[in-house]
């Protein structure tokens, strides 16, 4: 996405940072991104060797205010997360603390002892999570993550398992599930 951008992270002699060109061209890169995709406010960090070289913020956090957007603003990730959730699920399956086969709800599961699940979803194993192919919670036209904002992930969890059964059998179709992806992470919690 920011082509050339990777060219102008290079230090100065002295470690200081970025000198002034390489700061224009930062900030010409990003504003053309932002141009393109209509973004309105983007927070960039760039570390090298472990150190934190660059942090700012570009646009505004709030159009109807006009607040500046700086360093410490929150951002929705999105699906930036994904990648991260499943490798630290892998790296619990090669520790051997967990199995794809592992059911996710029901008796004995990953889950079953915080949740009660219907019985329907008492097939759902941690390979349907981490392949999309649970059967239910697609992101589609009724995603569970955006519909119950108010509530935290424990509630959240509870109320769509409660309230939006399978629509297809576990492992026979793939349907992109952030909500699936949210019960990944709490068993990395767990």
């Amino acid at each position: 996405m920011f082509v050339g951008l990777r060219d102008a992270c290079h230090e100065q002699r002295d470690g200081a940072g970025f000198s002034s060109e390489d700061e224009r061209h930062i900030e010409s890169t990003i504003k053309s991104f932002m141009d393109d995709f209509d973004v309105p406010g983007l927070s960039v960090a760039i570390s090298k060797g472990g150190r934190l070289v660059l942090a700012r913020g570009f646009g505004v956090a709030d159009q109807e205010t006009g607040e500046a957007v700086t360093p410490r603003h929150r951002f929705r990730i999105a699906s930036l997360s994904k990648p991260i959730t499943s490798i630290a699920i892998h790296t619990l399956i090669q520790q051997r603390k967990l199995n794809y086969d592992s059911k996710v709800f029901g008796p004995e599961s990953l889950l079953g002892a915080e949740y009660e699940a219907p019985e329907d979803l008492h097939d759902i194993t941690l390979e349907h999570l981490l392949t999309h192919t649970a059967g239910a919670w697609d992101n589609k036209n009724n995603d569970p993550m955006f519909m119950q904002s108010h509530m935290d992930h424990r509630e959240l969890i509870a109320w769509t398992i409660q309230n939006q059964p399978l629509e297809t059998t576990p492992g026979s179709n793939y349907a992109y599930s952030n909500f699936g992806y949210c019960l990944l992470g709490r068993i990395i919690e767990k």
